[in-house]
């Protein structure tokens, strides 16, 4: 299958979130991305090493284990080992575990997630799970414009200092490879770590292939469990320079702005975020391309679709604002 971009897959993309997130993004123009450790997947960050990173280590270990298979004397020294199966197991979950050390050590992903609407039921009301994770509080789903949102994207990482910067289709580890889209930077991610595992297998170093560590901490953010597969999540993975690169960066002349870490509450617990967009002139971005709001299942949502026709105006947005047509009333 020929790899995509997201703005070739879709044509608009949805996030859900709550009135007062509807609120901040629309008055703002900025979006909230969380700490990846702060996200509600029991195994955010991990999934990846732990299933797809695994399966490429092994893959890619196996075929050089059965390359030295073949030079005299090291067949038998592969027996008296355990067989090449018991080799590979042991070095691939070795090497899979210094590397989830190394990344997650040196660098902090921030994400903002979307729901591609596979269907014109979801793109005209969303999807059932994702009301009800609201409640009797209610939602909101704001669509966007995805080629408009590619061009915004591309110029937040242009405009600040990033380790790296990408967008891209969550894996469902455990659903049929077939009937997930690849987007482009997401295939060319996991051939950037292929490399860099050849070579560190082969006795090299995985900084010989150009950006080793960011694709491995990028796609950690992009491969989730099959359970959630409903979502059909798209991500934004943005990860700020760390402290003593931007350092050595700015020694060198480094002129692009770190992104600056804030905090919101969530339950007692300070959630840190970055705010995409902002500090990025509006003569440059204009308003952020919302194509409309869908209002979600809630007892008083006429009322709450007319405060958001308020809202868009009060900020002008000319953005349509619909009713869910799912009889959800929450908990």
């Amino acid at each position: 299958m020929p790899t995509r971009t997201v703005a070739e897959e879709y044509s608009e993309l949805m996030h859900y979130t709550t009135a007062a997130g509807l609120t901040g993004i629309v008055s703002t123009g900025c979006l909230w991305s969380s700490h990846a450790g702060f996200l509600n997947d029991a195994e955010e960050m991990t999934h990846f090493f732990d299933a797809r990173l695994l399966d490429i280590a092994l893959f890619e270990i196996r075929q050089y284990a059965e390359q030295m298979a073949k030079a005299p004397g090291n067949a038998q020294r592969i027996a008296s080992d355990g067989g090449i199966e018991k080799i590979v197991r042991s070095d691939a979950e070795g090497l899979v575990s210094r590397l989830r050390s190394a990344t997650l050590a040196f660098n902090q992903p921030y994400i903002f997630s979307m729901s591609a609407a596979r269907d014109v039921n979801a793109q005209g009301s969303g999807l059932l799970s994702q009301w009800r994770g609201y409640g009797g509080d209610g939602g909101y789903a704001i669509v966007f414009d995805t080629r408009e949102m590619e061009r915004l994207f591309e110029l937040e990482a242009k405009t600040f200092h990033y380790q790296h910067f990408q967008w891209g289709d969550v894996h469902y580890y455990g659903v049929d490879p077939d009937g997930q889209p690849s987007t482009e930077d997401v295939a060319e991610s996991e051939e950037v770590v292929r490399a860099g595992i050849a070579r560190l297998i082969r006795g090299g170093k995985a900084e010989e292939a150009a950006g080793f560590y960011q694709a491995v901490s990028g796609l950690s953010c992009l491969y989730k469990h099959w359970g959630f597969w409903e979502e059909r999540e798209v991500r934004v993975v943005a990860i700020p320079v760390d402290t003593e690169v931007a350092q050595l960066s700015a020694a060198d002349g480094e002129v692009k702005p770190k992104k600056t870490v804030k905090t919101f509450l969530r339950g007692g617990l300070p959630v840190p975020f970055i705010e995409l967009f902002a500090g990025i002139s509006s003569e440059t971005r204009h308003r952020l391309p919302i194509k409309r709001v869908i209002v979600g299942p809630h007892r008083d949502i006429d009322l709450r679709a007319q405060a958001v026709q308020r809202l868009l105006a009060t900020n002008n947005y000319k953005a349509e604002v619909i009713r869910s047509k799912i009889p959800y009333l929450g908990r």
